[in-house]
Order: structure tokens, then sequence, then C-alpha cells
């Protein structure tokens, strides 16, 4: 707990301290009308994702849309094959500052399709906070997932993002 506290003073110390001057300079997400971008991802639980999310930004910090992401599942054993895993999800996030360097709040909803021998299908939960710099935004999360045998995964997820 102690952690997240300080995590959420450093990311808004860096916020108040990138504040921008002008509207060339200001947050994005304060800019009303379409958005996109594709973002790169991995977890704890050995899965690397590449995904795109596209919507619509009201101009008060607030973005929804929905996205959809291809990944890879490592598996520790070298003679097993890797899983190939696809995700569909709506994606809401909030920024509460116009400021160059802005710290959001984050939630993905959706499902995650993994094929092993067989397509299987589960409940994918990614809230998270994060950091936009102009068109780069770095993120973590807790990602939570229904798998197909009754199995439950619990991870940390981290991710960086080229915006558009």
């Amino acid at each position: 707990m102690k952690k997240n506290f300080l995590i959420l003073i450093a990311l808004f110390a860096l916020s108040n301290m990138a504040k921008a001057q002008d509207a060339e300079t200001a947050n994005r997400m304060f800019r009303r009308g379409y958005r996109a971008d594709i973002q790169l991802e991995a977890n704890t639980y050995q899965q690397s994702f590449i995904s795109t999310s596209h919507g619509y930004s009201f101009g008060n910090g607030l973005f929804i849309g929905a996205g959809a992401g291809f990944g890879v599942e490592f598996v520790p054993d070298f003679n097993a094959d890797a899983a190939y895993l696809s995700k569909v999800f709506a994606d809401v996030r909030y920024c509460p500052w116009d400021f160059k360097v802005a710290p959001f709040v984050g939630l993905r909803v959706g499902t995650i399709i993994g094929v092993h021998e067989t397509p299987h299908a589960g409940f994918m939960l990614n809230p998270a906070i994060g950091l936009d710099w102009g068109r780069v935004t770095l993120k973590v999360g807790y990602m939570f997932q229904t798998r197909e045998d009754s199995r439950k995964v619990n991870c940390v997820d981290f991710g960086v993002a080229f915006n558009f």
C-alpha cells in the first residue's frame, strides 16, 4: 500500500512539474475527437501483446473506445509450444489534468481467446494507472483473466503506447 501511494505522489509531482503553458503542448486527451493508439504490453504471467484501441475523446479528459490485441503466452517448459492469444475489449480512460505530462486511470473489460489444442474464451479485466507524455503513454495495471479450466489468472501488466 505504501508503494502504491508513493507511485501516485510521484505521478502527481511529475504532472505538476511539466504543466503545459500553451494549448500547443496540452494533453491530447483534452482535444475533442477521434483518438487511437498502438500498445506493446507484457505481464508477469509470461504473456506479451500488441494491441490497438480506437475511440472518442470528449475534450474533458475522458476517452471511451474499443480495441483488440494479439499475443503469445510463453510456456516455461521448452518442449511445449507457445499459446497464441487474442483479446477484444472496451477501453475507458480518464485524465484529470490538462498538463503536457499527466497521470490517468484506465479500465479495459472484455474477452481473451486462447488457442491451444482447442480454442477457448475467458473474461478479462484490466484496471491501470499511467502517465501520458505527449504521444507516449506508460501504464502499469492489474490483469485478471478467467481460463477454460476455471483457473483464474492474476498478474501485473506493463505497457507502452504510441498515441495518434
